[in-house]
């Protein structure tokens, strides 16, 4: 399952990475607050929690480009908030 998802942190930081014409670093520190985060995770010298994937994915899916299609085989990380707002 951790590859999975590594997989998916990595393919969602790339595509906003492209749109947004910004380095991987910067991206890993906007959305994990840590400049070397996907990085690591993509050599796999590091783990993660599952609290950290919804981090990160969450803040993606809040910062998401309106221009730029989500990917299908990615899941969209739902907050709670919004499943309480609906």
């Amino acid at each position: 399952m951790e590859h999975a998802l590594r997989l998916h942190m990595l393919t969602i930081a790339r595509l906003y990475a492209d749109a947004k014409s910004l380095p991987i670093s910067t991206v890993s520190n906007l959305a994990a607050r840590d400049s070397g985060f996907f990085g690591r995770i993509e050599r796999e010298e590091a783990s993660f929690t599952a609290r950290k994937y919804d981090d990160v994915m969450g803040w993606f899916s809040d910062n998401w480009p309106a221009s730029l299609a989500w990917p299908e085989d990615v899941p969209r990380l739902v907050r709670a908030s919004e499943i309480e707002a609906a």
